[in-house]
């Protein structure tokens, strides 16, 4: 996250402080508590590492509930995920924010949240005024705002139902991971022909080819890209960030214990506090337990008692970047007629009482990217301007499920993201649906940019037939990212990830008979490299190896934390990129190109001989580099690296680099395995300075069906928000080991697991 001078400066001053009064702010956990809100009491029972199980007596209660835990526990991040959202960051950050909040305000969340919340279904609006009254009681209960509320000299404003949209929002944004590339290449429009632009992002030759039009609409008079689409670029897309996944179920044939089980490993960029807040609970006809992201109440991954389900990306594109011939001043031809541009007036509040008015421009498909300079105008197309949302609607109605079949029917409602929801219930039933709303588009592929201009090219509403299946006969199913057997794929998105890791996660399926909670674990920890495997004796070919590439030759792929070789192939990787790209486009453009790709999705899957005619003499070059830097990182011996020493898991509190005092807030750093085509993904980017794990598995959850109330969950921190509190870090150390921790379900389970136990009772309000 992007952090203003002035917050540096104002760390500096009070972290000491805020570090000795963390303390304030911690929630009581146990007790008696009167609430507004109630329609009766609640109890809130925590087990050892924190997690909250709510026993209400109706449903409105157990959504109260699970919005006042997020407050204690998660306050500060979910008030941060909010601005984000809505674009009201530079209250709290400053001015380097200000770009990135004209836009996001632009966008107009409550407007949308108003327009529809007409027709939505009352029993969920019911939900999400529970939710929201909780999130309020939960944060006026605490004894101070969280310490980060202190270091910046904030204050907490009353949540609305509305500010839970702000999660969706930032979600889709991140799950359509074909716009990086497509911005990328716009803005390298000057160095990349038809043909570079294939041999730079086309690794799957059963893709479609770059659209005929693109050489004549790279030489199009286009403004450079404008400062408030600059500014969400700065502060999401700062490095590659992939969201990718692991989800499988096993039928009934492939289980040890006759049921389907259920895994799941959502793949983020990692944070402190962690992106998921786990909770257990039951209020009238609901029992549900599971993750949630901390600002909204249904999990994205968990179970009933009845169905599991999951979550990974589908990597769909609905995202387009639509361009539009001026005419005139403020005028533009848009599919063949022209139109006004509308002026959006934003007035952006910045810390310390001042505000900016910011104008930003929209076409009736979206809003201008580019200066009103040139002939042409980019519009930023993205699905969520146009299409319905019924994504809460949707996941309200999977936690109410009984079968895979009633899960597969609710996802088929609009969705403005995009991802594979799979599932199994307690009678024998997996299922795989892809959800979200997703273009039709007319004329070219969503690869590049389009010529909106002419009607030839556009979009004409929304696909219905998507990819999903329910209890095939192979007993399995797996998705990771990878492109769907469905002959509307390539439709969907050009932007799969390679099945790498969907290939190995089917692979041991099949080999492991009937498997059980471990053997699941067990996949999910999987470090086996295959994409390395059969590249590194491709690239190798014809040349005289050296003392790295002779390891790298003799290499299976396992890409344990002890292992020299990830350390080589992740190093040789980056260096026979910049060999390949630099003399092409440039330092600033190899830099936007490594800011948009991950190992195994890069020039070289695609086509390196077309950026590199003499690929021996490459690399011999690219190989002679890495085992020179890496001597000079990890000594002389090439024997003796360790991978986990190259590429260690260090997850940092936003906060922590401003201040020495802060580190503490921090997990603690930790040698780590894997790459981004393992099972266990454990990214890196070349755009940073280092090697360290920058994405890997977020969360990991195990759900056999024979009985829900088996369910285990991990994820690399803690409950807690509260720096320094019982529950922030606890969870990280079984994380790192590859531990499970249980996730309670049935009431006598609660009872024995029980630590500490809130009661919530309706507050006594005065006699008027």
């Amino acid at each position: 996250m992007l952090l203003s001078l002035s917050l540096m400066a104002q760390l500096q001053g009070c972290a000491a402080v805020a570090v000795a009064t963390a303390e304030r702010s911690w929630p009581d956990a146990s007790g008696a508590l009167p609430v507004e809100g109630l329609d009766a009491s609640v109890t809130i029972t925590r087990d050892a590492l924190g997690v909250p199980h709510i026993r209400a007596q109706t449903e409105r209660d157990l959504w109260y509930a699970v919005g006042f835990v997020h407050a204690q526990d998660r306050l500060f991040q979910m008030d941060l995920i909010r601005r984000l959202g809505s674009g009201r960051v530079s209250e709290w950050l400053g001015e380097e924010s200000v770009d990135y909040d004209a836009f996001m305000q632009s966008i107009d969340l409550d407007g949308r949240y108003a327009a529809g919340r007409a027709g939505a279904d009352p029993a969920l609006l019911a939900v999400g005024e529970a939710y929201a009254a909780g999130v309020n009681a939960g944060a006026a209960s605490l004894p101070a705002l969280p310490v980060e509320y202190r270091v910046l000299g904030v204050d907490f404003e009353p949540w609305r139902v509305q500010d839970a949209l702000a999660a969706t929002v930032l979600n889709s944004w991140a799950l359509s991971e074909n716009a990086p590339k497509e911005v990328i290449t716009l803005l390298l429009r000057d160095k990349l022909d038809a043909a570079g632009v294939d041999a730079l992002w086309r690794w799957d030759p059963d893709s479609p080819p770059v659209d005929p039009y693109w050489d004549a609409l790279r030489e199009v008079d286009i403004g450079e890209v404008g400062g408030s689409f600059l500014g969400l670029v700065e502060f999401l897309w700062g490095v590659a960030d992939p969201t990718a996944s692991n989800s499988w179920a096993l039928g009934p044939a492939r289980s040890a214990d006759g049921a389907p089980i259920l895994a799941n490993d959502p793949h983020l960029t990692q944070l402190v506090p962690s992106v998921w807040h786990v909770f257990e609970g039951s209020g009238g006809d609901v029992h549900i337990a599971g993750a949630t992201l901390a600002g909204t109440p249904f999990p994205a991954s968990g179970h009933n008692a009845s169905v599991a389900w999951g979550v990974t990306n589908v990597m769909a594109d609905y995202v387009d970047l639509a361009v539009v011939e001026r005419a005139g001043d403020r005028g533009y031809v848009l599919a063949g007629e022209e139109q006004q541009l509308r002026a959006v007036e934003v007035e952006v509040a910045v810390k310390g009482g001042r505000a900016e008015r910011r104008t930003v421009w929209w076409t009736e498909v979206g809003p201008v990217i580019t200066e009103l300079e040139g002939t042409h105008l980019v519009a930023l197309r993205w699905a969520l301007f146009e299409a319905p949302d019924e994504t809460a609607q949707m996941f309200y109605e999977v936690m109410r499920a009984e079968r895979v079949e009633d899960v597969m029917e609710a996802a088929r409602r609009p969705s403005s993201l995009s991802q594979n929801l799979v599932a199994a219930d307690v009678h024998g039933a997996i299922g795989w649906q892809v959800f979200g709303a997703l273009p039709v588009r007319r004329g070219f592929t969503g690869r590049l940019p389009y010529p909106a201009w002419d009607p030839a090219y556009g979009w004409d509403g929304w696909r219905e037939d998507l990819p999903g299946e329910v209890d095939p006969e192979r007993g399995y199913i797996v998705t990771a990212n990878a492109r769907p057997d469905h002959p509307d794929a390539h439709a969907i998105s050009t932007a799969y990830l390679p099945d790498w890791r969907q290939a190995r996660i089917s692979a041991l399926i099949e080999a492991g008979g009937a498997l059980g909670v471990p053997a699941n674990l067990a996949i999910q920890r999987d470090e086996l490299d295959r994409h390395a495997a059969e590249r590194v004796p491709e690239l190798l070919e014809g040349v005289a190896p050296g003392e790295c590439g002779r390891l790298l030759l003799d290499w299976d792929g396992d890409s344990d934390k002890a292992r020299p070789e990830p350390a080589i192939w992740a190093t040789f990787q980056g260096e026979l990129i910049r060999e390949a790209l630099l003399d092409d486009l440039g330092e600033q453009g190899l830099r936007l190109y490594l800011a948009a790709v991950v190992p195994g999705w890069t020039v070289l899957d695609a086509d390196l001989e077309h950026f590199l005619p003499d690929r021996e003499a490459g690399v011999s070059a690219a190989l002679a580099r890495t085992c020179a830097s890496l001597k000079a990182a990890l000594g002389p011996d090439p024997a003796q690296w360790r991978w986990g020493d190259l590429h260690p898991l260090h997850i940092r509190h936003p906060f922590s680099d401003q201040s020495r005092a802060l580190e503490d807030w921090s997990m603690r750093p930790a040698p780590w395995g894997g790459s981004h085509q393992t099972v266990n993904q454990a990214g890196y980017s070349w755009y940073e300075e280092d090697l360290h794990t920058t994405w890997m598995a977020s969360l990991r959850v195990i759900t056999p069906l024979s009985d829900v109330g088996a369910a285990m969950f991990a994820y690399p921190g803690g409950q807690a928000g509260h720096p320094g509190h019982p529950h922030y870090a606890d969870l990280f150390e079984g994380f790192v080991a590859g531990e499970l921790a249980p996730l309670w379900f049935w009431d006598e389970d609660v009872r024995a697991a029980a630590v500490d136990v809130l009661e919530l009772t309706p507050a006594v309000k005065p006699a008027q």
